[in-house]
């Protein structure tokens, strides 16, 4: 089962996952990360290097969206065209950086969706639906609501979804504490206002009736809600088994 965790830019994506994998180490479950999953199955989890792992990972994961470009070809004539129509505020180099980290994670899903052994659980931070953040979430531009909307058409889904919903005021204050390369001089108006359009995003997105049957939403690491009428998946209820709540408040 491939579950991915979405949400702005200081929601707590990574403390969860970090939170899931400590508490269930006791209980025998066989849960893993995406990045590591992707590694061990290319047999590059020896590797100790931090910027040494991630470069195999890239270079897999983009090897991996290669051979499967058939499928997706499709959406990568999408991703393709967001990027080319970016404002021109947004640079080379960061467009560059948008194509690289779409397509590794589009790859990773591959290698995941096809090799994961059955009962095995992988968690993502940074999967298929975060693409979004970075095709729609700018400082220096509103959030395209149509494109948003062929995007979540062309792109691959996880089996389930945890968005991760916190205040506004809280994911500013903590964008502020810890800066981010994507708000140029860490003003506190272009925070507020990524930070605004990070929340137009993910709120509209969670909205899609294609993700109804595997969403689950965590609001302020209290508690756990599904979309009415679906409360009986048993992946969902699979998902809700594993997430600690308490740890997060």
């Amino acid at each position: 089962m491939q579950i991915e965790l979405i949400g702005c830019t200081s929601a707590g994506k990574s403390s969860l996952v970090r939170n899931i994998l400590q508490s269930n180490h006791q209980n025998g479950l066989n849960l893993v990360t995406s990045y590591d999953f992707v590694l061990s199955w290319a047999s590059l989890d020896w590797i100790k290097s931090h910027g040494l792992r991630m470069l195999c990972l890239n270079l897999t994961a983009l090897l991996a969206c290669i051979l499967t470009w058939r499928k997706n070809f499709e959406f990568y004539r999408f991703v393709i065209g967001v990027i080319l129509r970016l404002p021109a505020k947004v640079g080379f180099f960061e467009r560059l950086r948008i194509a690289r980290i779409s397509a590794r994670n589009i790859g990773i899903y591959e290698i995941v969706c096809r090799f994961t052994p059955e009962q095995q659980i992988v968690l993502a931070d940074e999967g298929t639906l975060h693409i979004a953040n970075y095709l729609f979430v700018h400082v220096s531009a509103e959030p395209n609501m149509a494109e948003l909307e062929k995007f979540i058409r062309l792109v691959s889904l996880p089996d389930v979804v945890i968005y991760i919903k916190q205040p506004e005021s809280v994911l500013i204050t903590r964008t502020r504490a810890r800066n981010h390369k994507r708000i140029p001089g860490g003003s506190p108006f272009l925070i507020k206002q990524f930070i605004q359009h990070s929340l137009v995003v993910f709120e509209k997105l969670v909205g899609f009736s294609s993700l109804e049957s595997r969403l689950l939403v965590l609001n302020q690491g209290q508690n756990m809600n599904t979309v009415v009428g679906y409360s009986d998946n048993p992946l969902l209820a699979c998902a809700r088994k594993i997430i600690p709540i308490e740890e997060m408040t």
